[in-house]
């Protein structure tokens, strides 16, 4: 008994997962890992080793009936006797998994995850400023059986390490953060059952655990005893090993990237920009080992917010391909599409696809004296002829024209393939697409830059240039006057 304490308080010191004054909450199912973490944390913290104030979390997932319901049971009186503050919560996995259109499995972790954030938010409001930590039972097999799952699925270094010791858990907006701890990860399953023997305390069994339905279980019951058995009976011991050695080189590649002038490239990028978009200058990674660069790709979108669940070597590899690619290409990943623009990648949530898809292609008749509209109806142009001689070129959403060098009929549209025209002032004519790079414009939004285009073709790519053959001259003897304004959805 006094062995597994040690162990447990070493591991825990190593990587500060109970600090001082902290309010843990353990994740209690009743089975043997959550019921032996509860009464370590319990002795260290009664023989004055920690001082974490303890509470408790049990989940009913509704998917095992009766057998759930005796959990939830048995958990109480356990908490009971124990002296220690248990919430109960009811969660209906089959009908997320159902809404979500995803595996038991894993509609049981989000629900599991949005349960535990809940119950951290009650504890970090009743003492703002007390770490508040949500300790999990996994040890040292279920670490084996992690980086074995993640090496048959595919995975690169970072994904060796397994599962961490400690992970940040964001509470949101004014309820700071919290820290998922696992006290257990250096503990065998073995040394969990040699423990509740000794102190005779009784657990629950799930017998869902002892199936083949789940991937995990089929690793566990199936897989792994074969590996101990015709080739390596140490493999657990050596996938623990490459744990730890994937672990120290993800921490020193972490380090390195944070340093010199790589921090202040962070900086600038990692910050979720308004409506769910992000900047990521292309510099940064350009003659970088991949490594280096897929390090540096992990700390700005996990810093900047977005959630990396689902993101693998693939996506990681993809968006280094695309920071080294040509303009305009684009890619999409789990939850984000991106977008390579002129000197930078740009991310955006999935939920707004990339606006670089190609705009509607009809146009508005545009009259002089009137006004017309985008065919999306989010932009209107109006028209009108402006007295006497005058009129200087304005720039930006309003601009004038010389009304004899018009060939009507004026339509207004959006970007249209092969678009070409002579900025004001330019030698020759240049591409649409080529003029909006050049003036930074993203490459999402260059296809929705309206035009105003006559009978020869376009006279003004709005909100940046006319065209030169129809500027005002001192010869000019009639002036038209065109006005674009956006319009709210």
């Amino acid at each position: 008994m006094k062995d597994i304490l040690k162990k447990t308080l070493q591991h825990c010191a190593d990587h500060n997962l109970l600090p001082p004054g902290s309010r843990t909450l353990v994740g209690l199912s009743g089975g043997p890992d959550s019921v032996a973490l509860l009464r370590i944390l319990l002795a260290l913290k009664n023989s004055g080793q920690t001082d974490a104030k303890l509470s408790a979390i049990h989940l009913n997932h509704l998917i095992r009936g009766g057998e759930a319901e005796a959990d939830a049971l048995f958990c109480k009186k356990l908490a009971r006797d124990l002296g220690v503050p248990l919430v109960v919560r009811r969660v209906d996995v089959p009908a997320a998994a159902r809404r979500g259109g995803i595996s038991l499995e894993e509609a049981a972790r989000r629900v599991r995850y949005d349960a535990f954030r809940k119950q951290a938010i009650a504890l970090a409001r009743r003492r703002p400023r007390a770490p508040v930590r949500i300790a999990l039972g996994h040890h040292a097999d279920d670490q084996v059986e992690t980086v074995l799952h993640r090496i048959i699925r595919g995975t690169g270094v970072a994904g060796l390490g397994g599962i961490p010791a400690i992970r940040r858990l964001d509470l949101g907006r004014g309820a700071g953060s919290a820290a998922v701890i696992r006290p257990l990860l250096t503990i065998r399953r073995s040394e969990i059952l040699a423990f509740l023997r000794e102190t005779g305390q009784p657990y629950k069994t799930d017998t869902s655990n002892l199936g083949t339905e789940f991937t995990r279980n089929r690793l566990r019951n199936e897989l792994l005893p074969l590996l101990r058995n015709k080739y390596n009976p140490c493999v657990d011991e050596a996938l623990l090993r490459l744990a730890d050695i994937a672990r120290q080189w993800s921490e020193t590649l972490e380090a390195a990237t944070g340093t010199g002038g790589i921090a202040e490239d962070l900086k600038t990028a990692q910050t979720w920009k308004k409506k769910g978009r992000l900047e990521i200058p292309a510099g940064i990674l350009a003659g970088r080992p991949r490594a280096w660069s897929q390090m540096l790709l992990k700390r700005i979108l996990d810093n900047a917010g977005i959630p990396l669940k689902g993101f693998g070597e693939k996506h990681y590899s993809a968006l280094i391909r695309l920071a080294r690619g040509a303009t305009g290409k684009q890619a999409h990943l789990p939850g984000v599409w991106a977008i390579r623009d002129r000197e930078a990648l740009r991310l955006q949530k999935e939920t707004e696809k990339p606006r670089d898809r190609m705009p509607p292609r009809k146009s508005a008749t545009l009259a002089v004296g009137g006004e017309a509209r985008l065919p999306d109806g989010k932009v209107r142009i109006s028209c009108r002829e402006l007295r006497g001689r005058g009129g200087k070129q304005t720039g930006g959403l309003r601009e004038v024209v010389d009304k004899d060098k018009i060939t009507p009929p004026l339509k207004v549209r959006y970007h249209m393939p092969g678009d070409k025209f002579r900025p004001l002032g330019a030698p020759g004519r240049k591409k649409v697409l080529e003029f909006l790079a050049e003036r930074r414009v993203p490459a999402e939004e260059r296809r929705r830059v309206p035009i105003v285009a006559d009978h020869k073709g376009i006279i003004w790519v709005v909100g940046h240039r006319i065209d030169d053959r129809v500027k005002i001259t001192p010869g000019t003897r009639g002036v038209l006057l065109l006005t674009c304004s956006r319009l709210k959805k």
